[in-house]
């Protein structure tokens, strides 16, 4: 129960803060938020597990979700009384580093998604962008109630150590390009499509839907075909250049969601400071391929570089499996 209420939180938190730096600062306000949200935690991590390590899990646990809803709870205060942006942005530094250790597996974070996406429309529908940021404290207060009231190891911290390479170079792709979804999805909902703040939820919960989907199917164990997730996941972003209607661009996110899903670097294990890294660079190539030729062709390059990634990443792994000779 702790484990999908950090995931909810931080995927409602995550909507609103993407919201709120694109009134402040536009598409390199996004950008930059993604890199703060990003980076600190990464560096942070290999020192926050030692500790982890040293505690009793829930006892930590519960700790980081405490500090957690405490640096939220001092984003809404900032962001209530207009506080400067780079001040909110420090607050999303030490909310990020709070939770370092944390290592959220796929169905925890898929399931977060949709249920914070859901949270955040809701409040926004009934209330403001402002209160996201309260709700999202609310969670990882009763995240942290919910860690101590159910004691044990529901908290998987990520393993020291180096990656293969292969590995490496999938965690990049993969950062690299959900960063880059995850800028696009605002540009395209707020200019494009023309949706309200909530619509913006909504369409992220589209995001969730696929994403769920995708991963059932397989975990079923049918065979799928990575290129062909990496073909719907493109030709579906590149779709939101026509600006379609909410509708629409409802169901093109799902399509961007279930090629996620299938595409051949899916499935790994948490992110660190290389995928970091990559999360950083691929929000900053969105914000930057926005200002140099605008949302519309953005959006079209984004979805053709994704197919491509996902065509050269599946026929990598079909020539280093093929027998030689």
């Amino acid at each position: 129960m702790a484990r999908v209420l950090t995931a909810t939180g931080s995927w409602a938190f995550t909507i609103a803060l993407a919201l709120y730096a694109y009134y402040e600062d536009g598409i390199g306000g996004v950008a930059v938020a993604l890199a703060v949200r990003a980076l600190p935690a990464a560096l942070a991590a290999p020192h926050a597990r030692a500790l982890a390590q040293r505690v009793p899990s829930n006892a930590y646990v519960a700790a980081s979700a405490a500090l957690r809803a405490l640096a939220l709870a001092a984003i809404a205060v900032g962001v209530g009384v207009d506080m400067p942006f780079w001040a909110i942005l420090a607050l999303v530094a030490l909310f990020r580093i709070a939770g370092a250790a944390e290592a959220d597996g796929r169905r925890y974070e898929e399931v977060g998604l949709l249920l914070g996406a859901a949270a955040a429309g809701i409040c926004m529908t009934l209330a403001t962008l402002h209160t996201v940021f309260t709700l999202s404290a609310v969670i990882f207060a009763a995240a942290a109630v919910a860690a101590l009231a159910a004691p044990g190891t529901w908290l998987v911290f990520a393993q020291a150590g180096p990656a293969a390479r292969p590995i490496q170079i999938a965690r990049v792709l993969r950062g690299g390009s959900r960063a880059t979804v995850e800028v696009l999805v605002v540009v395209a909902a707020v200019d494009l499509v023309g949706v309200t703040d909530q619509g913006v939820a909504w369409l992220y919960g589209g995001w969730a839907v696929g994403m769920l989907a995708g991963a059932r199917v397989v975990a079923s164990g049918r065979e799928t075909s990575a290129a062909a997730g990496s073909l719907l996941a493109g030709a579906a972003i590149a779709l939101l250049a026509i600006g379609p209607a909410p509708l629409g661009a409802f169901v093109l996110l799902v399509a961007v969601g279930v090629g996620f899903a299938l595409a051949p670097w899916a499935g790994l294990g948490g992110g660190d400071t290389v995928e970091a890294l990559a999360r950083t660079l691929g929000a900053a190539a969105a914000a930057g391929l926005v200002a140099v030729v605008g949302d519309t062709t953005a959006l079209v390059v984004a979805g053709s570089a994704l197919t491509t990634l996902g065509l050269a990443a599946t026929a990598r792994r079909v020539s280093v499996s093929a027998p030689a000779g």
